[in-house]
């Protein structure tokens, strides 16, 4: 393991900011290669306040996926992201994701991965009511040579069930960086 040389000499008492001394499983392996998840990061939140993100994490609501040619690709911890790939050109414009949220796997600010969307934005409402862009719900595009996904984050908690929907936005509609489709 690659580590800066400085030792750590107990766990409670870190003198850096090594994490070498931190053990837990590995995602993957393979013959020379290893991948293993950890979140790090600061905050001034309590232990108590990151509960909800972290149960969501490690044990992520079931998802069903409403709508005509969208396979659910599950939940990818590697992306911390549910993903869910569009099947051509065949595909309904809508998708629907209704969350199994429960207070064991609740639902804290998702990220949806939607592999061949296309260029075109999308609408959202969430259990019928619709979000607009801004704060609560945030769009992008990853542009690959074999086509565009559409990547969704959304401020949203729940430990009940929660639909969904995406749309695509309109032909007069705006991106997210405001220039029309």
């Amino acid at each position: 393991i690659a580590s800066s040389g400085r030792p750590c000499t107990a766990s409670d008492r870190a003198s850096h900011s090594s994490l070498s001394n931190l053990a837990w499983d590995s995602y993957a392996t393979g013959e020379e290669t290893m991948t293993e998840i950890m979140l790090n990061g600061l905050t001034t939140n309590s232990p108590a306040a990151l509960l909800g993100v972290a149960k969501s994490w490690l044990s992520p609501p079931k998802v069903e996926v409403e709508g005509q040619g969208y396979r659910n690709d599950g939940y990818d911890p590697t992306q911390r992201a549910f993903v869910l790939t569009k099947a051509a050109e065949a595909a309904s414009p809508s998708v629907g994701l209704i969350f199994q949220a429960s207070a064991a796997s609740p639902l804290f600010d998702p990220a949806i991965l939607i592999k061949d969307w296309g260029e075109e934005g999308a609408t959202l409402k969430i259990n019928g009511k619709e979000v607009a862009e801004g704060e609560d719900f945030r769009e992008g595009h990853i542009r690959r040579l074999g086509g565009t996904d559409l990547i969704v984050w959304l401020r949203e908690e729940a430990t009940q069930p929660t639909k969904i929907e995406l749309s695509l936005r309109g032909r007069f509609g705006k991106s997210h960086k405001g220039r029309p489709q």
